[in-house]
């Protein structure tokens, strides 16, 4: 779980590390961080990994995210989607909802109350994961989350913000490595804030 904050038009950057948003404190609990090395943060709490230890198991939710584990992938987040939705298992979709409360609460408290931002895109393999040649929106997580995000919010931030599904799915964080690539070497002379452009005339968008 990651941000890309755009102010004024322009990505910004910090010191070179902002838009860690998936290491925000959510919960007091002790699901562990593998990334970050803390425990309750929002990607421990409600990361990729997360979502499916979850739905698999949810009285096992010690250690969540373990580096030493096999990698859990969007087809498989595309799977707990499958189960909620058409085989109507409610581990799945009480997963996919808890997850969805503990990222609008942070997205409340956090993005929309100190930023007041017109827009909030939603996107990557927990929100749009791809199977196969099928796309899988997420609405489980996305309805709780657009609700959990309302209720953590001031009513006059709220007002001024929508929150609308992206449409790069699995290729959002590659896209996003390129486009910092772009946008910093020096070689390519790129105007500052201009990797979109780019990427859009190669025609990845």
């Amino acid at each position: 779980i990651g941000a890309g904050l755009l102010l004024n038009g322009e990505l910004y950057r910090g010191n070179g590390a902002a838009g860690e948003f998936g290491h925000v404190f959510v919960e007091d609990n002790k699901l562990h961080c593998a990334s970050c090395g803390k425990q309750g943060c929002l990607e421990a709490t409600a990361g990729l990994q997360a979502i499916v230890k979850d739905a698999r198991n949810p009285s096992d939710r010690t250690y969540i995210q373990d580096s030493k584990e096999a990698p859990i992938t969007p087809e498989m987040m595309a799977d707990v989607i499958i189960a909620a939705r058409d085989k109507s298992d409610t581990r799945s979709r009480d997963a996919l909802e808890r997850a969805g409360k503990h990222i609008g609460k942070a997205i409340g408290n956090c993005l929309i109350n100190i930023y007041n931002p017109s827009m909030i895109l939603l996107d990557g393999g927990s929100v749009r994961p791809s199977k196969g040649d099928a796309v899988y929106r997420n609405d489980f997580l996305l309805k709780s989350l657009r609700q959990s995000a309302q209720d953590s919010s001031m009513a006059v931030n709220w007002a001024g913000t929508q929150i609308l599904d992206g449409t790069l799915g699995d290729d959002a964080v590659a896209l996003g490595a390129v486009a910092t690539v772009i946008d910093n070497d020096p070689e390519l002379n790129m105007p500052k804030g201009d990797a979109q452009n780019s990427i859009r005339a190669i025609g990845a968008i």
